[in-house]
């Protein structure tokens, strides 16, 4: 297994990670000031990256985080949400907490998340405006995301007929 040794410091134009995955689109900055030690299989990452008017998108269910700003933290293994915030779907979001990582895969940790005004339609047809206060813990035999969500409007936007819903039931 080779070793690492790597250091990447400077500003990071987040457009690039969009060359690695169809399905996430990113945009914005971040400011970088890492080393990453380890081997290959393990590596080690410290430092920090200071995220400033990020955006990551999802295509399906649609899902917007705008205006990311603030720190993360990275101590070997862990990376740490120091009070990162930013916009989902044009709502409130607060991100504070640690992840865990064991060779580059999720293994543990808390990340507590806050949001408030997040507009989402799912499933479609139904648009909703959701205040929520989650935890989510990645254990790899358990995963578990936690706490409250509270839909504070929702609207059915698709027209309803008879003749639809008897095509449906098979009349």
């Amino acid at each position: 297994d080779p070793p690492l040794d790597l250091a990447v410091k400077g500003l990071v134009d987040l457009r690039i990670l969009s060359a690695f995955t169809s399905a996430v689109a990113f945009d914005g900055n971040a400011d970088v000031n890492t080393r990453i030690a380890g081997t290959f299989a393990r590596p080690l990452l410290d430092g920090r990256i200071t995220l400033d008017a990020a955006e990551i998108a999802i295509a399906e269910p649609r899902l917007v985080l705008s205006e990311l700003s603030g720190p993360i933290v990275l101590d070997g293994q862990l990376v740490v949400f120091d009070g990162v915030r930013g916009l989902a779907n044009g709502g409130a979001l607060a991100l504070d907490g640690s992840l865990e990582f064991d060779a580059m895969a999720l293994s543990g940790g808390t990340l507590n998340i806050q949001a408030q005004g997040v507009a989402i339609e799912l499933p479609k047809g139904l648009r909703s405006e959701l205040d929520a206060l989650l935890t989510f813990r990645p254990d790899p035999r358990n995963p578990s995301l936690t706490g409250d969500v509270r839909v504070m409007q929702s609207a059915y936007t698709v027209t309803i007929t008879l003749a639809a819903l008897a095509r449906q039931a098979g009349v």
